[in-house]
């Protein structure tokens, strides 16, 4: 694949992930206060800390991927879109309640910046 070929990839890939967030965030977080509270109520209901919820939900994600891999699943353009952008959101989720943790910011309202 030459770089333009990848790089259109890239950004539909990712345009995806951005799109599904957004939707998915006021279908799980209807009141808006915490984007996170699906994995922390799961954490509670299961006796496990989020991020772990979090990565068995994300397992799911990674065997869809193995599927169409290994061939059990027939690739098409939208399956490719929709299992590997739902993994990459659900890694984007993951790191966000490590950060959280880290940082202490579930209430700070934390503007995050690249690192130098």
């Amino acid at each position: 694949m030459n770089f333009k070929t990848f790089e259109s990839f890239k950004e539909a890939l990712l345009k995806r992930v951005e799109q599904n967030l957004q939707i998915k965030g006021r279908e799980y977080s209807p009141t808006g206060e915490d984007r996170l509270i699906q994995f922390k109520r799961g954490g509670r209901i299961r006796n496990r800390k989020p991020e772990d919820v979090a990565l068995d939900w994300f397992t799911k994600h990674l065997t869809s991927i193995e599927d169409l891999i290994n061939g059990s699943l027939e690739p098409t353009w939208g399956l490719l879109m929709e299992k590997f952008g739902d993994a990459i959101a659900y890694l984007v989720l993951t790191a966000a309640l490590i950060a959280e943790k880290m940082f202490n910011a579930e209430e700070g309202g934390v503007v995050w910046k690249e690192e130098e």
